[in-house]
């Protein structure tokens, strides 16, 4: 038995980093510029449905991703409610629509392990140039992971940095 401690050990405290899946192989390209990555503006929103529970976890994780990965590439951040619109400035509104989502976070992982579920969002992502109020393109993303990688696999924070860098990476001109 003692062989057989610190592989499965090391098993149930590895995580696999989380995994984005985006229809940016079927869609057609984002059409940026070098000014579409100088600001970087986050509009949130979800279905009604989304408006209790963890709602406010998840948004704050949205915000904190999203301003990490802007300021990974150099840009300015700020976010905005209501309906997406123009700001006026060079740079990027990034209209985030959750379709669907179950938050887990850090105590409920360690806490309750493999039974605490999988953690995935679900997304439609708008780009929309955030001088003139033009749609630059579309996106869903979505990631998941399960609650059988282990205590470390990716919480819903993780998840949504993972999103929000491949959001950004989108934004930056190729």
């Amino acid at each position: 038995m003692k062989m057989f401690g610190l592989p499965l050990t090391l098993f149930l405290l590895t995580g696999c980093a989380a995994t984005v899946n985006n229809t940016s192989s079927s869609a057609p390209a984002i059409k940026t510029s070098a000014a579409s990555a100088k600001n970087i503006t986050l509009n949130l929103s979800g279905d009604k449905q989304h408006a209790a529970g963890d709602w406010e976890k998840l948004k704050a994780a949205w915000q904190y991703g999203m301003k990490t990965a802007a300021s990974g590439i150099g840009a300015g951040y700020s976010e905005q409610e209501g309906k997406p619109r123009a700001t006026g400035q060079d740079g990027t509104v990034i209209a985030v629509q959750i379709k669907d989502y179950r938050y887990i976070g850090t105590g409920t992982r360690y806490g309750l392990g493999a039974f605490s579920g999988n953690a995935f969002v679900d997304a439609n992502v708008k780009f929309i140039n955030a001088r003139t109020g033009a749609l630059l393109g579309e996106r869903n993303y979505n990631t998941t992971s399960s609650a059988w990688q282990g205590i470390f696999s990716p919480m819903t924070d993780k998840q949504v940095e993972a999103l929000s860098n491949e959001i950004v990476k989108e934004v930056q001109s190729k």
